[in-house]
């Protein structure tokens, strides 16, 4: 029996998202370049584009066509939440990566933006 999202979302094995990212084809970095160092180098196999969140638009998205978007949980002007309804807004369908500190609950966080944005794929990349 398939599992739904928040099902999904709660599964602990599948919150962090370090062999998913390192796996993507295109990864969007959003205010997130800290991120920079859980990747290893992989010319012409990973295009890495960094970009600040007043720049991203549906162009962008088209142009970049990432396999995965990475940005921070909480930024001081914006959250995830905030993100992923522009990101949706513009038709992005995909993977999403909070980059955050270690949570002691972050299957909650995954789930409850999964249940706001269905149409995304939530994971967590949780960096001290």
């Amino acid at each position: 029996m398939p599992l739904t999202n928040r099902q999904a979302a709660l599964e602990p094995r599948r919150l962090d998202s370090r062999d998913e990212l390192a796996e993507a084809g295109s990864v969007l970095l959003i205010e997130a370049s800290p991120v920079l160092s859980l990747l290893v180098p992989r010319p012409g196999v990973q295009t890495v584009v960094i970009t600040h969140r007043r720049l991203l638009s549906a162009a962008m998205l088209q142009t970049v066509r990432p396999d995965v978007v990475v940005a921070p949980l909480i930024a001081p002007n914006w959250d995830l939440v905030d993100l992923a309804g522009t990101l949706e807004g513009f038709g992005y369908r995909g993977a999403v990566h909070a980059l955050t500190k270690p949570l002691p609950r972050g299957e909650l966080i995954v789930s409850e933006l999964s249940a706001l944005y269905p149409a995304l794929s939530f994971r967590l990349l949780e960096a001290a």
